[in-house]
């Protein structure tokens, strides 16, 4: 074989290889689907006053005295607060995943997108639900237990 043969013969040849190692290589590293989160059905219920500021832990639930509504409490499914033990430039934000009950047939599912400083506010339906804060602030090291989250909320009628 002559040498311009086998150049010619190199630069059809390199791109096929290079294209089928590229399919293979991308075969492989794609990401597996995610699973969906699942939701907790509340277990634990109590009652309080519309106004009434109330904390629940993951899979609880209260109800609102005399309107028909409860708040169910699910996860904390972000937290980018700045830990207990550090001292940061920015602080980030938290999303605490509740259900407000009896305002239809089905839980209205909603995020509070909570900024630093830990409080926020949603309308659903004739009610403002309050985040009055998620505790525990996160350590630097190891990050929060799902189970150990905290919210503290009011349910008020304007």
């Amino acid at each position: 074989m002559n040498l311009r043969h086998r150049s010619a013969m190199f630069r059809l040849g390199a791109p096929i290889l290079i294209l089928t190692l590229l399919v293979l290589i991308s075969a492989c590293s794609s990401d597996s689907p995610q699973l969906p989160t699942p939701t907790l059905i509340p277990q634990q219920s109590t009652e309080v006053a519309l106004g009434e500021a109330f904390t629940l832990a993951p899979g609880q639930l209260a109800g609102i005295a005399g309107e028909g509504v409860g708040m169910a409490f699910h996860r904390v499914a972000e937290d980018f607060r700045c830990p207990a033990d550090s001292n940061c430039v920015t602080a980030g934000t938290a999303i605490a995943v509740l259900a407000i009950s009896g305002l239809s047939d089905e839980p209205v599912q909603m995020e509070f997108i909570v900024p630093p400083g830990g409080t926020g506010q949603l309308q659903a339906g004739p009610y403002v639900v309050s985040l009055q804060s998620i505790s525990p602030d996160p350590p630097s090291k190891d990050g929060v237990d799902a189970a150990d989250y905290r919210v503290t909320l009011v349910v008020t009628k304007p």
